[in-house]
């Protein structure tokens, strides 16, 4: 099976993305890693769902 390069990415090749959408359809955060073994921290996901306030109803354990 070839491997078709779309801009820098390849498909057949896993890349982990994490896109945040808010209620008014806006886009607040996107990440794309090429490298499937290095993620995006859930610090950070939860701390841009703070910033673009999506945190209703969302519990953290520990922080109840």
């Amino acid at each position: 099976m070839a491997l078709k390069t779309i801009g820098h990415l390849t498909s057949g090749i896993p890349h982990p993305s994490i896109y945040i959408i808010d209620r008014a359809a806006i886009v607040r955060f996107v990440e794309v890693r090429q490298n499937y073994v290095f993620r995006v921290k859930m610090n950070t996901i939860l701390a841009e769902l703070q910033e673009a306030g999506l945190t209703d109803g969302i519990r953290i354990k520990g922080q109840e």
